[in-house]
């Protein structure tokens, strides 16, 4: 039961840092640009992409999503 959460949440931040990585290309700026339009520290993304499972949370997720202009539903889930 476990290693199957594990694999879940593992999918979910999979695809949530996909769609920031898309939303990155489509704006034409960089995760550093991202990271501080946001508020966070420039290196937030690439700490976010580098640990596996990770998924931004409250304030931080609501921040990125105006950052990248959309919405935190989008960036979890991907439907409109």
């Amino acid at each position: 039961m476990y290693a199957s959460g594990c694999a879940n949440v593992r999918t979910m931040s999979d695809q949530l840092h996909n769609r920031i990585r898309k939303r990155l290309k489509e704006l034409n700026i960089s995760a550093q640009k991202a990271s501080r339009n946001a508020g966070l520290s420039r290196d937030y993304l690439r700490t976010l992409f580098n640990r596996k499972g990770s998924v931004p949370k409250g304030d931080n997720l609501a921040d990125l999503a105006r950052a990248l202009q959309t919405t935190p539903h989008w960036l979890l889930y991907g439907d409109s």
